[in-house]
């Protein structure tokens, strides 16, 4: 009998896979350097030449079932951590949070608890916002991913002579009569134990991402010992007819839309990869494309595989509902949701349309939300249209105004305080103007704050839609500048002008414009909004009347030390607001109150 101290990992192997040991201890010692638990391989005859890992030679191969009944006869702890040979770590592992796993498994007296979630979990679980429960009736309720096992259960499930994949589907049926918990870490993207996905053998091939990371790690296998993976052959009888068929089809339609409808044709292989409930059609159509060209099937699958466990969050904005994109560009909405996704992007998330999991809406008016999904709001604009009804439909209320955040909890609503942020940085640049104002011309070709302003001798730029028609030609700047070029103009103007939608201010609701022209390293008048106030002190001047917008201007201009002292002031509370900020402040919790949150989708 073959004694183990302490909880060990056992890592299942034979003689046939020794190829792939190197690999695997180069990694795991890479990895997990801190590794606390005594490590076992099973071989056949051969051992491992390092003294950290302790070879257990069982001789004759006699299948998986078999020569691990032989190695759990020999475990003196309750449990264990199972591992297999082609696990290739490729991130960090966390000791003290396998240490924390193991002792929950062992109060939970949990059958397993899967350190990689492959398949992932079904339900929540108790308290713990890392660990979900396996369903009793879930396909692959018994998988050999890395694990931590209960010796006995595991024993029991075993049946001699079945091999590591028979263990998984007859195991599975087996285990239906066990109710101890079957447990599984969440999150696919933050594994306990993280390794390649699929691992790094399948089917006796290696896999093409097991290579790539050999050589990004610079370890040296000797890959010409087992095949490489390849991607499933087409049918030659499928395959030869639609070449036929294209040949035919690019004769009738001509080159240019044949390209044009192979391109809809990848788009749409995207989006069914992507897409995780298809209907019967298109579920019908897509494997018709898998048949015919498995290799285009495959390849999006390749591509997107990272990206399909991902959250998945979209961001819905009222920009969406301009059709032309030259105007969308126009929307202050379309610019917020723009920095949203970069920054969601680098935090990990996915950002589509396809299946979210999370909807954030940058509010501007009522739109149809997916059912299946957890639904944000930010109320950034019109908040005459608010009311309960719309907020009724939102698991999660956030809004850019504190004043109209306390007035949606006093309709009995959560909400928190989100403010507008910026993406722009300081830029040092020649002063090319005295005055600067970016905005549209309102509707009747008149905006407050330039009528106020009135006839100036300052040199003073507008830029937007509608002011070629009512200002003098010398004042005019253009119909539109694009959002990253806006910190180049305000940092070049001695003062850039602010103003509000009479509701917007009225509530406290502070446009972008401020944080961009701030963040620029600008100086800033606006109208009066008592947001500003609170947000940022004197560092913004605001003015109640024309004669006082005229009399700061004359002021501002002529002080340059003053401008500059509030300028500085302003900046350094602008920067602090930053759309990475902002996406994460929406996202809160979200994956570490999972149960709470997915328990109570609304329809």
């Amino acid at each position: 009998m073959i004694e183990l101290k302490s909880t060990p990992v056992i890592i299942s192997s034979c003689d046939a896979y020794q190829d792939a040991w190197e690999a695997f201890f180069a990694l795991f010692f890479r990895y997990w350097p801190d590794c606390r638990f005594p490590l076992y391989l099973i071989t056949n005859d051969s051992s491992y030449p390092d003294d950290r890992v302790i070879s257990i030679k069982l001789g004759e191969d006699q299948g998986w079932a078999s020569n691990m009944r032989r190695v759990l006869a020999g475990v003196d702890s309750d449990y264990l951590i199972y591992m297999q040979e082609d696990y290739f770590l490729c991130r960090p592992v966390d000791n003290e949070r396998i240490i924390s796993l193991l002792h929950y498994a062992i109060s939970e007296k949990a059958a397993c608890l899967r350190l990689y979630p492959s398949p992932a979990p079904d339900k929540p679980y108790s308290d713990n916002p890392e660990v979900g429960k396996i369903a009793l009736e879930a396909p692959y309720r018994v998988s050999l991913q890395a694990a931590i096992w209960n010796k006995h259960i595991l024993n029991d499930l075993i049946v001699d002579g079945e091999s590591s994949w028979e263990m998984e589907i007859k195991g599975t049926v087996r285990s239906r009569s066990i109710t101890t918990p079957f447990l599984s870490v969440k999150d696919l993207q933050n594994p306990a134990l993280p390794y390649i996905h699929r691992t790094a053998i399948f089917k006796g091939r290696w896999t093409k991402k097991a290579i790539e990371l050999c050589h990004r790690e610079g370890i040296q296998v000797d890959f010409s010992k087992r095949p490489l993976e390849a991607p499933p052959a087409p049918s030659p009888t499928l395959t030869s007819l639609f070449d036929r068929l294209k040949k035919r089809f690019q004769k009738l339609v001509g080159r240019e839309y044949y390209g044009l409808l192979r391109r809809f044709l990848h788009q749409y292989v995207d989006a069914m990869v992507l897409r995780r409930q298809k209907s019967f059609t298109e579920d019908l159509v897509f494997r018709g494309i898998a048949k015919i060209r498995p290799h285009l099937v495959a390849s999006r699958r390749e591509k997107y595989h990272e990206l399909i466990a991902k959250r998945r969050v979209a961001i819905l904005a009222h920009s969406d509902l301009e059709c032309n994109l030259f105007r969308r560009l126009q929307w202050g909405d379309y610019w917020a949701q723009y920095e949203l996704t970069k920054a969601l992007g680098e935090l990990g998330y996915l950002v589509t349309n396809l299946d979210p999991d999370v909807v954030i809406h940058l509010f501007g008016t009522s739109i149809e939300l997916p059912p299946r999904a957890f639904k944000i709001i930010w109320i950034h604009s019109h908040p005459e249209r608010i009311t309960p009804e719309i907020l009724s439909q939102y698991d999660r209320i956030s809004c850019a105004s504190s004043q109209f955040t306390q007035k949606i909890r006093d309709m009995g609503f959560d909400a928190e305080w989100a403010p507008a942020a910026s993406a722009l940085r300081p830029s040092a640049n020649e002063i090319k103007y005295d005055i600067v104002f970016v905005g549209n011309a309102r509707m009747d070709g008149v905006r407050q704050i330039i009528q106020d302003l009135g006839d100036t001798p300052y040199n003073l730029k507008v830029w937007g839609k509608g002011w070629d028609k009512v200002l003098p030609a010398r004042h005019f700047g253009g119909r539109y500048v694009d959002y990253p070029s806006l910190g180049q103009l305000y940092s070049s103007a001695l003062i850039s002008l602010n103003d509000h939608w009479p509701e917007m201010a009225r509530e406290g609701f502070v446009s972008n414009r401020p944080f961009d022209i701030l963040a620029s390293g600008g100086f800033c008048i606006s109208d009066a909004n008592p947001g500003i106030n609170e947000l940022f002190g004197d560092a913004v001047p605001q003015y109640h009347s024309a004669a006082h917008l005229r009399e700061l201007v004359d002021y501002y201009i002529n002080n340059p030390e003053a401008r500059r002292e509030r300028m500085q002031q302003g900046r350094s509370v602008a920067l602090s607001h930053t759309w990475q900020k902002r996406a994460q402040q929406f996202l809160r919790g979200i994956d570490t109150t999972e149960k709470e949150l997915w328990s109570s989708f609304k329809d």
